[in-house]
């Protein structure tokens, strides 16, 4: 049987060390504002993809679909295998690129 003061003592201790500290706070908060954000911009991105692109829904569908499952199955894989900082600097990379393209792209298209 748990001695109930021995109990409670590892509660108060891991209460004040870990659920206490601002990181778990903002992460409380954030994360499911973040995991929320992730599965709506899709749906929201949608009519401007389409009107964008040309291409269908059902594609549009399929692309997210097929991000995150990919992400989700391969992601911590990658993560054990390079290490964190070499994933952010590959994601940042990859959003500067992003944006950089769709610069040139704007200065070719017709007025």
């Amino acid at each position: 049987m748990v001695n109930r003061r021995k109990l409670m003592a590892v509660i108060k201790r891991e209460y004040l060390e870990r659920v206490r500290t601002k990181w778990f706070i903002i992460t409380t908060v954030f994360g499911p504002v973040f995991f929320l954000a992730i599965s709506v911009l899709p749906g929201l991105l949608t009519v401007q993809l389409e009107a964008a692109t040309g291409w269908d829904r059902g594609v549009i569908g399929g692309a997210v679909a097929l991000n995150t499952l990919l992400y989700g199955a391969l992601g911590p894989f990658v993560v054990a295998a390079v290490g964190v900082l070499a994933i952010l600097g590959a994601a940042w990379i990859t959003t500067r690129d992003g944006v950089l393209i769709h610069d040139v792209q704007d200065a070719f298209r017709d007025p």
